[in-house]
C-alpha cells in the first residue's frame, strides 16, 4: 500500500523567493510521494513583498480576508510549481502583549531563578518556541481536515534534500521516525 503522505511548513513563506529550495522539494519530496502541502504563515512572516499576499493584505489595510487566503493559496500552488494539493492557512499576527502574558506565566510555571538578563533571554527563546510550535499546530489541523495521512513530514524550505526520497520505500509505524538527508551551504 502506497502511504498518504503530507509535507507541512509553518513559519516564514518565502513565495517566489525560494524557487531553488522549493523546485529541490517539490522534486525530491513531493512529486515521489504525491504528497499534500501545508503552508501556514502569519502576516509577520509573509517574506515575498512582491507576492499576491502582500498586496492583497495592503489593500485591506493589513487584516486577513477571504481575498487575502486565497492570494496566499495562490503564492503557495505557484512555488510548488502548480501542484494541485496545496492547502494554506494564513494566521494573524500575535499581539505583543499575549506573548508578554503567556511567557511570564510560562516562566512562573517552570519556577526559574534567574537574573533579569536570563529571565530576558529566556522570555524572548520561549516567544518563538511558543509561535514555532502554535504555527505547528495550525499546520496540523489544517492537515486533519484533509486527512488521515499515513505519513506527515514536517519541513523546512531551506533544508534541501540530496536525493528523491520516496517514503513507501520506507518501513514505516508508528513508532517511527527519520531524517530525510539534507545539504548545507
Amino acid at each position: 500500500m502506497i502511504p498518504r503522505v503530507a509535507v507541512l511548513y509553518s513559519g516564514r513563506f518565502y513565495g517566489n523567493l525560494t524557487p531553488g529550495w522549493m523546485q529541490n522539494h517539490y522534486e525530491n519530496l513531493i512529486i515521489p510521494n504525491n504528497a499534500s502541502v501545508f503552508v501556514v504563515a502569519d502576516l509577520l512572516n509573509i517574506c515575498d513583498a512582491y507576492g499576491l499576499t502582500v498586496s492583497a493584505i495592503n489593500m485591506s489595510s493589513g487584516t486577513i480576508t477571504a481575498n487575502a487566503q486565497r492570494a496566499f493559496l495562490e503564492d503557495a500552488r505557484s512555488v510548488f510549481f502548480g501542484w494541485p494539493y496545496v492547502y494554506v492557512r494564513l494566521l494573524e499576527r500575535d499581539p505583543p502583549s499575549n506573548i508578554l502574558q503567556r511567557t511570564i506565566k510560562t516562566l512562573e510555571t517552570l519556577k526559574l531563578n534567574m537574573t533579569l538578563k536570563h529571565f530576558m533571554r529566556m522570555g524572548s527563546l520561549l516567544r518563538t518556541w511558543q509561535r514555532q510550535f502554535e504555527h505547528f499546530a495550525q499546520a496540523d489541523d489544517l492537515c486533519r481536515q484533509f486527512g488521515p495521512f499515513d505519513v506527515i513530514v514536517r519541513a523546512r524550505a531551506d533544508i534541501l534534500l540530496v536525493n528523491k526520497s520516496s517514503i513507501s520505500e520506507l518501513p514505516v509505524s508508528d513508532d517511527s521516525m527519520y531524517a530525510l538527508g539534507y545539504n548545507s551551504w
